[in-house]
C-alpha cells in the first residue's frame, strides 16, 4: 500500500504537467492603419505544439473580414505585441527568450497587399534597442556569439522592403574590437566595452555615431 501513494502522486504530477504543456493560449491585438482602418490579429496555439496560428482580420462596424492566416513558431508562454518601425506597424512574436540566436519574429503590415509580411533577418539580430535623435528613432541590436558573452555583435540597422539593412556594425571576436564606422576612433581591445557598463557603453557609442552622421 505504501508504494501506491507515491505511484499515484507521480501519475498525478505527470498528468498535470501534460495538461499544462498542452494548454491552448490565445491573444488578440489591434492596430490602426495609416488610413484609419482597424486591423485585428488573433494568435492561438495548438496543444502539444510549438506553433501558433495567426489570423489577420479587417474590422469595420463590428464586421470582420479575414485577410490572412499562417502558422509561426513561438516560445511558451505565447507573447504577441504590437511593433512599429519607420511608420510601418505590425507584430513581434517571441521565440527563444534566451536571445542566443535572436528573440522574436517581426511581421510588418504591407498596406498595399493587406497582409503581414515577415522582415527577413530580424530574428537573428537578438535584442533590439532604440535611440531618439532629432525626432527620428534609430534602432540597434545586440547578440552574443560565445566566449561567455565576450563575443558579440551590435548593428545599427534600418528596414527596407521587409529586409534588414545594416548601416554600421560594432563587434568583438572575444579579444579584438571591430568597427565599420571610420569617423570615430575606438580602442582595439574589447575591454572598453566588456565591463559592468557594457550595454550603456554600446548605447553611447551608437548615439555618438548618429550625432556624427552616417
Amino acid at each position: 500500500m505504501r508504494y501506491l501513494i507515491p505511484l499515484f502522486l507521480f501519475f498525478l504530477s505527470e498528468t498535470l504537467f501534460a495538461q499544462s504543456e498542452g494548454q491552448i493560449e490565445k491573444q488578440v491585438v489591434y492596430f490602426t492603419k495609416n488610413n484609419g482602418d482597424t486591423i485585428e490579429i488573433k494568435a492561438q496555439t495548438t496543444a502539444f505544439s510549438d506553433t501558433a496560428l495567426i489570423t489577420v482580420l479587417y474590422v469595420k462596424n463590428k464586421n470582420h473580414k479575414k485577410l490572412q492566416q499562417f502558422k509561426i513558431l513561438f516560445s511558451s508562454p505565447l507573447e504577441v505585441s504590437i511593433a512599429s518601425f519607420d511608420n510601418k506597424k505590425g507584430i513581434n512574436i517571441v521565440y527563444d527568450p534566451a536571445v542566443r540566436n535572436g528573440n522574436s519574429f517581426l511581421y510588418l503590415f504591407n498596406e498595399a497587399k493587406n497582409i503581414l509580411q515577415e522582415v527577413k533577418g530580424f530574428r537573428e539580430l537578438g535584442m533590439i534597442s532604440s535611440i531618439e535623435y532629432k525626432s527620428h528613432k534609430y534602432f540597434y541590436s545586440y547578440v552574443s556569439c560565445g566566449c561567455a558573452d565576450e563575443c558579440w555583435i551590435s548593428k545599427l540597422f534600418t528596414i527596407k522592403h521587409y529586409k534588414i539593412y545594416t548601416l554600421e556594425k560594432l563587434s568583438c571576436d572575444c579579444t579584438s574590437l571591430i568597427s565599420t564606422y571610420n569617423k570615430i576612433s575606438v580602442a582595439s581591445s574589447c575591454e572598453t566595452f566588456d565591463n559592468k557598463q557594457k550595454f550603456e557603453n554600446i548605447a553611447q557609442y551608437w548615439k555618438t555615431v548618429i550625432e556624427k552622421g552616417l
